[in-house]
C-alpha cells in the first residue's frame, strides 16, 4: 500500500462489530519488500500466500474482528481527455 499516489488510497471502512475507524486491509499473496515494510509499520495485515476465496479483506485494529468488504476504485473507468 504505497502512499506515493494518494488518489489511489481507499477509504477505510468502519468495523461492523465495534464501529472503530481503525480498519486495516488484509493483503494476500507472496509479499514483496514493500508489503513486508507496510506490515511491519502496521499499515496492512498479511493474510498469507494461499488464496481460496471468501477470505476477509479487513481487520479491525481495535477488536480484531475480520470481515469481507470489496471496495472498487471506479475512477479507473472514467474517460480522460484525449481518450477515444
Amino acid at each position: 500500500m504505497s502512499e506515493t499516489n494518494p488518489e489511489r488510497r481507499l477509504e477505510r471502512p468502519k468495523c461492523p462489530k465495534c464501529g472503530s475507524a481503525k480498519a486495516l486491509p488484509i493483503c494476500y499473496g507472496f509479499p514483496g519488500l514493500e508489503m513486508l515494510e507496510d506490515a511491519m509499520e502496521g499499515k496492512i495485515i498479511l493474510g498469507g500466500c494461499v488464496i481460496r476465496g471468501g477470505e476477509p479483506t479487513w481487520r479491525c485494529d481495535e477488536c480484531g474482528h475480520e470481515w469481507e468488504e470489496l471496495r472498487i476504485d471506479l475512477s479507473i473507468l472514467q474517460k480522460k481527455p484525449g481518450d477515444d
